[in-house]
């Protein structure tokens, strides 16, 4: 359908236990449904219902559910600029983290469900458990963690962001996972035959947490051009990308602050 009837009240999305959208729409004086301009959708460009992954019985289910209510719950927009803003039910975080291992990746194992400062308890649980990992197994495996864990976080956070309704949540924090992650594997390590010259005498921990300190500075302000990365790319690849960037600064950063020690010291 067109937007013909934009300027009616809006039809109003609401989630079913097994059909993945139903529709509330307002009543009418008569009593009866009136015609409605459905929602487009931010992922597919088109009206949910004629997206691939419903079936026909989501599809027929979605047609016939109709609740003849007014509209009551507020949320955020789903729709691109310039089309009807049609509001969506809020989804928490919590309420999907168990649903689907793309969640649970996405949500960092849970430290994205922190109400303070998720991206921060983040990149503190990417720290901790590279600590743990670079222990268990040797350093050479890092490059194919890193690879696999980009490729599948881009679907994850994909995935995830669709069914929260927004494509960067601020819970997700698989992509501080993996840039921090990119940050410790390039620092200077113990087991490197030129450690000490590479970190300039400084300990394995004093670089970790000032490399700590400059990626969420960077992650935090997004200084150009992580800034336009940040408003132009969406989708699981956007989620990514600017987390990455944030990475590259603190690596040249850091790269910067072991170059002019000697002479700070």
């Amino acid at each position: 359908l067109t937007n013909s009837y934009s300027q009616r009240p809006p039809a109003q999305m609401i989630r079913s236990s097994r059909c993945r959208w139903s529709w509330a729409l307002p009543c009418t004086a008569s009593g009866r449904s009136a015609p409605q301009a459905l929602p487009v959708s931010r992922w597919s460009g088109a009206t949910p219902l004629d997206r691939p992954s419903l079936g026909p019985w989501c599809r027929r289910q979605a047609l016939r559910t109709l609740i003849v209510q007014g509209p009551r719950l507020e949320g955020p927009s789903v729709n691109a600029p310039g089309e009807t803003l049609l509001p969506v039910v809020p989804v928490e975080p919590s309420e999907i983290f168990l649903r689907h291992p793309a969640h649970l990746m996405a949500l960092g194992f849970g430290a994205g469900l922190s109400p303070i400062a998720p991206g921060t308890a983040g990149t503190l649980w990417a720290w901790a458990s590279f600590v743990v990992l670079d222990w268990l197994m040797p350093s050479s495996m890092w490059f194919w963690i890193l690879a696999v864990g980009l490729v599948v976080g881009i679907w994850a956070c994909e995935k995830t962001g669709r069914a929260l309704g927004q494509s960067d949540h601020g819970a997700m924090v698989w992509d501080e996972v993996m840039a921090f992650w990119l940050v410790l594997v390039c620092l200077p390590h113990p087991a490197d035959p030129d450690y000490f010259g590479a970190s300039q005498g400084l300990s394995v921990w004093l670089l970790q947490a000032v490399a700590f300190g400059l990626f969420r500075f960077f992650d935090i302000f997004k200084p150009p051009p992580i800034k336009w990365v940040d408003q132009h790319c969406k989708g699981g690849w956007g989620v990514m990308a600017d987390d990455l960037g944030a990475a590259a600064f603190t690596l040249l950063a850091v790269a910067l602050l072991l170059r002019l020690w000697p002479w700070l010291a």
